[in-house]
């Protein structure tokens, strides 16, 4: 119904371009004429940074109703989200920002009714900008909040009500909003074909059966995405799987009731909290817990291992069990840390954690080879064990200095354990030697201050004098 030109300004107080939607001469018609004035009078009341602000408004000498907008240089959010090869969680946050810009819309009782991939546009600074408010509908003040609508509509992305023409709620956006999200994280709409091709031909309320998302994902060849096929499968099933196919429920009263309820759940999923439509249960938030608290999980269980070895040890003997029980705690470490943890900055407490650890295991195990020297197979499965820890922390620490710090000191303690000749050891310099190598070459990547070059002097010392020895 309308033409959109980039303008510039004519006179030379300023340079500014900007764009400007005019309508056809042919489409001077009362309905279409009465839906662009409609858009104008909406946008005149909006002010979000998320969303395409209009400038100016008029007509032209012909009589031709036109309103300027800010000109919004950017890509589609779908593409945005390919080129640059966007993890979901990258994906989700920029979601989050579209939703937050729909939410304002909903409290000025505001439905978008056409959110696709063509109407969100990310620019070079990485924000959503909304347009094209062309088909916007401002809510009715019935306590419904729902309005009567014409069949006018993008099809894939329509809501069964706006198909039929029925009432249209917030709801309406949100299931639109989720077919959209099913798109940037799997590059297909959430329906089969058939249902695709039927949507816009209904005049009855279709029932639609959308499929999870983490069953298409892969399939689409060209779809773009920082994880491969099996990750991003892995990574919808569950939460994601289960907050889409909620907002796409056939029944908007069964579906999140505004955008910014269903922004509330995905960002309760990106920290790791249940979210609301999931149904809960015990093990269900005791998994959450698991997966928010890893690091506090995985250490404190270090420690009991390491209280539970020294009791046998010490107290309860054949060394046998004690080599079971370890290795059946640091299997359960490893499951709970999980295969996919993505880097991080560990927290105060948790460092603080880590340096128990390394204590601890130093302490115990040149104890018990002052008692007991010699190197049994309990005890090289400890140590085994102690390094695939450090090797994990290493991996996952997201750089932190004074992680890896402390993973270099985790190092250099069991390596002094297996063959450094100043103190009771394992007798495997070859072992010592290896270890020594990795906590010189995690402590070569870290700036050069005083503690790191003490500690590099200090690893160098030991393993000169490992060698010396054979």
């Amino acid at each position: 119904m309308g033409a959109v030109y980039l303008v510039e300004r004519s006179d030379d107080v300023f340079h500014k371009v900007a764009a400007l939607k005019v309508v056809r001469p042919e489409c001077m018609t009362g309905e279409l004429l009465r839906r662009f004035q409609q858009e104008r009078r909406i946008l005149a009341e909006l002010d979000h940074p998320n969303i395409a602000r209009i400038i100016d408004g008029g007509a032209t000498a012909d009589g031709l109703p036109y309103f300027v907008m800010d000109y919004v240089k950017g890509e589609h959010i779908d593409k945005y989200c390919s080129a640059r090869r966007f993890s979901v969680d990258q994906k989700l946050r920029l979601f989050i920002q579209l939703c937050n810009a729909v939410q304002y819309l909903h409290a000025h009782r505001i439905i978008h009714r056409d959110l696709k991939p063509p109407n969100i546009v990310v620019n070079a600074n990485g924000n959503i900008k909304l347009l094209d408010f062309g088909i916007a509908k401002a809510l009715t003040d019935s306590g419904t909040g729902a309005t009567k609508t014409t069949r006018v509509m993008t099809p894939g992305y329509a809501s069964p009500e706006q198909i039929t023409g029925h009432g249209v709620t917030p709801a309406s956006d949100v299931y639109s909003l989720a077919i959209l999200l099913c798109e940037l994280l799997t590059g297909s709409r959430p329906f089969p074909a058939e249902e695709e091709a039927l949507a816009g031909t209904l005049t009855v309320a279709p029932v639609r059966h959308p499929v999870p998302p983490s069953t298409i994902a892969g399939k689409n060849r060209a779809h773009v995405s920082a994880e491969s096929p099996g990750q991003l499968r892995q990574r919808l099933e569950g939460d994601l799987d289960t907050i889409i196919l909620m907002a796409l429920r056939n029944e908007p009263e069964r579906r999140y009731p505004t955008a910014g309820d269903f922004a509330a759940d995905l960002e309760l999923h990106l920290v790791g909290r249940p979210v609301f439509a999931r149904k809960d249960s015990v093990s269900y938030r005791a998994s959450k817990f698991a997966k928010r608290n890893r690091w506090r999980i995985l250490t404190v269980l270090a420690i009991l291992a390491l209280i539970a070895w020294n009791a046998w040890e010490t107290w309860l003997k054949p060394e046998s069990r004690v080599g079971e029980r370890v290795q059946q705690a640091a299997a359960h470490q490893m499951q709970i840390l999980g295969r996919n943890q993505q880097p991080r900055d560990l927290e105060r407490e948790e460092l603080l954690d880590l340096r128990n650890v390394n204590q601890a295991y130093g302490t115990t195990l040149a104890r018990a080879i002052e008692r007991q020297p010699g190197l049994t197979p309990e005890r090289s499965n400890l140590v085994s064990q102690d390094e695939q820890y450090l090797d994990l922390v290493r991996r996952t620490s997201g750089n932190d200095p004074a992680v890896l710090l402390e993973v270099a000191r985790g190092y250099l303690t069991l390596g002094d354990l297996k063959g450094y000749p100043k103190q009771a050891n394992f007798g495997d310099r070859a072992g010592a030697l290896a270890l020594y190598e990795k906590a010189q070459s995690v402590l070569l990547s870290l700036p050069q201050d005083n503690d790191v070059r003490q500690l590099l002097q200090t690893v160098n010392d030991h393993a000169a004098a490992t060698r010396a020895a054979g």
